[in-house]
C-alpha cells in the first residue's frame, strides 16, 4: 500500500504540472488580491478548525476509530480544501483557468481514493 501512497503522489504532482502546462501555458498564477488572501486565509482556517473539532468529537467522543472512517474523512477534508480553492480561483482570478486544474486534480482525487477503497483490504 505504500508503494501506491507514494506512486499517486508523484503521478498527482506530475499531473499538476502537466495540468499547469497544458490549460495555463506554465503560468501558474496565485491569489494576491488583499481581500482574496484575506477570504482564502480565514476560509482555511474555518474550515481546519471545524476539520479538527469534528474528528476530535467523533473520535474521541463517539469512539469512532475505524481506519476507514479516518480514510474518508481526509479524503472529504481535502476535498473541501481544494473545492474552496478552485471557488476562490474561479471568483478572484478573472481571465485565468487556474480553477480547472484544482478541479481536474479534486476529480482525480477522488478517482484515485474510490480505487484505492475497493483495491486494498479493509484498513480496520
Amino acid at each position: 500500500m505504500i508503494v501506491w501512497v507514494i506512486g499517486f503522489g508523484v503521478l498527482f504532482i506530475l499531473l499538476y504540472f502537466g495540468l499547469s502546462h497544458w490549460l495555463l501555458g506554465g503560468r501558474s498564477v496565485a491569489i494576491s488580491d488583499p481581500p482574496g488572501v484575506r477570504v482564502q486565509k480565514i476560509g482555511l482556517l474555518l474550515l481546519t478548525v471545524l476539520a479538527l473539532g469534528v474528528l476530535y468529537m467523533l473520535y474521541f467522543v463517539a469512539d469512532i476509530t475505524s481506519g476507514w472512517f479516518v480514510f474518508w474523512f481526509f479524503i472529504a477534508y481535502w476535498a473541501a480544501q481544494m473545492g474552496l480553492q478552485a471557488w476562490l480561483e474561479w471568483r478572484f482570478l478573472k481571465g485565468s483557468r487556474q480553477y480547472a486544474v484544482s478541479l481536474l486534480l479534486l476529480a482525480f482525487l477522488l478517482v484515485c481514493s474510490v480505487v484505492a477503497r475497493f483495491t486494498f483490504p479493509p484498513l480496520g
